[in-house]
């Protein structure tokens, strides 16, 4: 190097955009972070973590047993105390807000913390008490946290509390016309892929506006995950530099930090290959947002995959011009990869190809490699697309369903269903269901006929025991599965592409048991996207536009109903659909029914 006497500062100090658990990681995937500068400054300059830090204040044990009434109040009457182990608490419990009190002062007197975090647990749920359900999110939760910073910025006016934007109280509360100077936060996942699209950005920098005159100066973090976690094959990249580039120059003159959550996992970063260019990009502007994007990404290419770089630009071009945005013939949606097509998933993949091919055996013919190496299979996505093509679609002749509106009670059809999962058999016993919808709900009604109610039986898990299985895909993901038992116990998942168990649907579940019927009636609110003063959280809910006449969604139903002590028993699954090879399958898309909101 020549000899260099320069002082630098980035535009964004804090820039941690990697690990949640950084330590499990390999060396050369901690110094390429360091590298292009994602440090781990938060930890150090901003102390004692950021997401849903306030589950420290009430996850114990001993807390949920002695102090039931700290937490939030189900529907059904029952505190919410071992939800994802950590409980929902009630905001307006005096003496929850006095223990919060002493866990900050904790951190603050003992641990010498700069900064505590009251960002409720995830997956949010409204206490139904009296004092609760009445207020909205957004003032139950941020006025929490305005309560709490008050009484420390008294005593300790130099430390931060923090909460996050996020879900059902991302936009500001109404009853808090100006925080004190203590409290930070944070913007978190508003979608950065679809920033390109017009009503999104829109709503971003309203709701961005709309904190910054409520805060002191330069009180906001910027927080966004990534998103290629856990998916394996990736089935379409999303690469969406521009649009990084585009969020960090508007933040940059009032933002503290850029941070997001990248998963990990066998001691590497979930699909290096993939995120590659975006956090790289993220990296760069978070140093200097006055940059030409252009200009980063002509060196990048050049650089980075040098004999291939003209194949590679193209590639990378395609495919962030590619990936799932909001289709604009219909309000709301969602950036789902397995939202683009077939066939131009292939054309991806042979320009990828071609590119490897210019690169050759070399250090850039790698680099292509692993890339390529988190995509499907070129050979079987062609083999797919021809299969597909002679096929048809299937779901062309798919028996149609209707959903009548909450308010219509002429009109509401009753359903049965058809066959059981094992030698196509018709059910001995009769399971029935209708649908009703709202614009933000979808509610199914089943009603399982069940002779001996003594013999119901309640596994360990829900799937063990008699259930009720419904498998839903929406306009704009598909697809998701909802199961639920005897006693009222849920277990849902994203089924896109893999599990992710981590999903939750927030359904309201109620059951009523008879004489000799059991019914469960189970309301799916749904997360509105896309639209200006969309409500939830995509990966806690259901993912759809607002709900109307003409939209089809798809889906299936099952009842489990295991005798004889065989938990696995196909005998006496009743479905009304199913699949795959030999038609024992209801998780098989193809065999889903459609549902016409009526």
């Amino acid at each position: 190097l020549p000899q260099v006497n320069k002082t630098d500062t980035p535009d964004f100090g804090p820039r941690y955009w990697f690990y949640p658990n950084y330590g499990v990681l390999n060396f050369e995937y901690v110094m390429w972070a360091r590298r292009i500068g994602l440090d781990t400054a938060p930890y150090r300059k901003l102390g004692s973590g950021f997401a849903h830090g306030l589950v420290k204040a009430h996850s114990s044990n001993d807390m949920q047993e002695k102090h039931p009434e700290y937490y939030a109040l189900g529907k059904d009457g029952k505190r919410i105390t071992k939800y994802r182990g950590h409980g929902h608490v009630c905001f307006s419990n005096e003496d929850f807000y006095k223990t919060t009190l002493k866990y900050v002062r904790f951190m603050f007197d003992v641990n010498d913390a700069p900064h505590v975090s009251l960002w409720p647990c995830d997956g949010y749920k409204h206490c139904q008490c009296e004092d609760c359900k009445k207020v909205s999110p957004s003032d139950l939760v941020w006025g929490f946290v305005d309560r709490v910073a008050r009484e420390f910025y008294k005593t300790h006016p130099d430390r931060i509390i923090s909460c996050g934007a996020y879900a059902q109280y991302k936009n500001p509360p109404t009853k808090v016309d100006k925080f004190t100077p203590n409290v930070v936060v944070l913007i978190a996942n508003a979608g950065r892929p679809l920033f390109d699209e017009p009503v999104r950005w829109n709503e971003y920098t309203n709701c961005v506006e709309d904190w910054n005159s409520k805060l002191a100066e330069k009180r906001i973090i910027r927080s966004e995950n990534i998103y290629h976690h856990r998916s394996k094959p990736v089935e379409f990249p999303v690469i969406h530099p521009r649009n990084v580039v585009k969020d960090l120059k508007y933040l940059n003159d009032f933002c503290i930090a850029d941070m997001g959550e990248r998963s990990y996992g066998g001691g590497g970063l979930d699909n290096p290959g993939c995120d590659h260019l975006t956090l790289y990009v993220n990296a760069r502007f978070a140093w200097d947002a006055d940059q030409n994007i252009e200009e980063v990404l002509a060196e990048y290419y050049e650089k980075f995959y040098g004999p291939a770089a003209k194949e590679m630009k193209e590639a990378l071009e395609f495919a962030q011009a590619k990936y799932s945005r909001i289709d604009k013939s219909r309000p709301g949606g969602r950036c789902n990869p397995k939202n683009v097509p077939l066939p131009t998933r292939i054309k991806l993949l042979e320009l990828l190809h071609k590119a490897k091919e210019a690169a050759g055996d070399t250090i850039y013919g790698k680099r292509i490699d692993v890339l390529i190496s988190e995509l499907p299979d070129l050979e079987k996505s062609r083999e797919e697309l021809k299969v597909l093509q002679e096929k048809g679609d299937p779901r062309d002749d798919a028996p149609v369903i209707e959903a009548h509106n909450l308010k219509d009670t002429e009109n509401s059809k009753a359903y049965k269903l058809l066959r059981t999962t094992q030698k196509r058999n018709k059910p001995d016993l009769d399971t029935t269901f209708s649908v009703k919808w709202t614009e933000k709900s979808l509610i199914f009604d089943i009603r399982c006929e069940e002779p001996d109610m003594e013999s119901i039986k309640v596994g360990e898990h829900v799937w063990e025991g008699d259930s009720v299985v419904l498998l839903l895909e929406s306009p704009y993901h598909s697809y998701y599965q909802i199961e639920v038992d005897t006693d009222g116990r849920i277990y849902d998942a994203d089924r896109e592409g893999f599990v992710v168990p981590q999903w939750y649907s927030m359904a309201d579940v109620e059951i009523e048991k008879g004489k000799d019927y059991w019914t469960t009636k189970i309301t799916l609110p749904i997360a509105i996207l896309g639209e200006e003063g969309a409500e939830g959280d995509p990966m806690n809910y259901v993912v759809s536009s607002r709900i109307k006449p003409g939209q089809e969604w798809f889906f299936n139903i099952g009842r489990r109903r295991p005798r004889e002590g065989n938990r696995h028993s196909l005998k006496k699954t009743y479905v009304f659909r199913a699949g795959g090879s030999g038609g024992r399958n209801m998780l098989a898309r193809d065999c889903f029914a459609k549902l016409v909101i009526k």
